[in-house]
């Protein structure tokens, strides 16, 4: 595509809130409703690896707290510390990188 004068990226992630609008949904649930969602979820998890389970609940955490705290009860893991958003990113490499044989 043709272009005159300067040319830059657009980062669509710029200004953002990718969580408020979950956050706001969830606390409108009542505690069985918030319940629920929790059991669905951990359902839909099952066969996840445990390392992608702890990157959603950090997702789920950066929406309310209490989101992320009730799905990591429902999937039966301890929320992480500091690195729970390790990894959460597009950006971030990879620990480890597996190699063809």
């Amino acid at each position: 595509m043709p272009l005159e004068g300067d040319a830059d990226r657009y980062s669509h992630r710029d200004g953002n809130d990718d969580y408020a609008q979950a956050g706001n949904l969830f606390r409108l649930f009542n505690a069985d409703q918030q319940q629920r969602l929790f059991d669905n979820i951990a359902a839909a998890m099952q066969g996840v690896p445990d390392e992608i389970k702890h990157r959603q609940i950090a997702l789920f955490s950066m929406c309310d707290p209490a989101y992320g705290a009730g799905v990591a009860r429902a999937v039966k893991l301890d929320p992480r510390g500091d690195d729970r958003l390790k990894g959460s990113s597009a950006t971030d490499q990879p620990e480890q990188t597996l190699s063809a044989t």
